[in-house]
């Protein structure tokens, strides 16, 4: 193994170390009841928000599923990250959208029921 080789695999151990010491910095922050998940997938107003949970689901199941692909790498000679197929990119695109029209749609609406000055 070349000195490039090491200093490469030591980075991404070290990269994976820091991601999963932050990951567990804040389900202990979770469990210890500092960090509120109440509103995590409803509105300001307490109602169900339908694409605030498909985005939290799609983002979910592609990462959990690309982290199943690296890990299966890792057993081939050749270790390499996944390429990704456009059509996942789009479909988490296209979640991310509905996420952003649906917030701007419910702004809208809060909007256009506030009294004015007139009223």
């Amino acid at each position: 193994m070349s000195a490039t080789e090491f200093l490469v695999l030591v980075t991404g151990y070290a990269g994976v170390v820091i991601v999963a010491g932050f990951a567990v910095a804040v389900l202990v922050q979770i469990f210890k009841g500092n960090i509120d998940l109440a509103k995590l997938v409803s509105e300001a107003d307490g109602t169900a928000s339908m694409s605030r949970f498909q985005f939290l689901v799609f983002t979910f199941v592609i990462g959990f599923s690309l982290i199943l692909m690296v890990v299966a790498s890792m057993g081939t000679a050749d270790p390499q990250l996944p390429e990704v197929p456009g059509g996942v990119m789009a479909l988490l695109g296209i979640s991310g959208g509905t996420y952003a029209v649906s917030k701007g749609i419910h702004k809208s609406n809060k909007d256009a029921t506030k009294p004015t000055q007139d009223d």
